[in-house]
């Protein structure tokens, strides 16, 4: 499966923004959280992000691992947001 915009938006900001090993880049599938590489001060980070650069609000309720546990999750919910922003 080839990877979205969205998704490689995701993967680009985690990978400058967060602390990874040298060249490591996570997966579409790989926990965040879990691994280490964001941790709950890093996801307010996100949360800004996404305000700062697809003009989402992240809802209390919305800030589960549902949507934010993974490089997929993100862009998903991302996805989905602009959609129902757009309708």
């Amino acid at each position: 499966m080839s990877e979205n915009s969205t998704e490689a938006r995701v993967r680009e900001y985690i990978t400058s923004n967060f602390l990874l090993p040298s060249g490591a880049s996570p997966s579409r599938d790989t926990s965040l959280l879990n691994e280490g590489i964001i941790d709950s001060t890093g996801y307010l980070e996100v949360f800004r992000w996404l305000k700062d650069e697809y003009g989402i609000a992240v809802a209390p309720a919305e800030m589960g691992t549902e949507n934010f546990e993974t490089v997929g999750a993100i862009a998903a919910y991302i996805d989905r947001k602009l959609a129902e922003a757009a309708r």
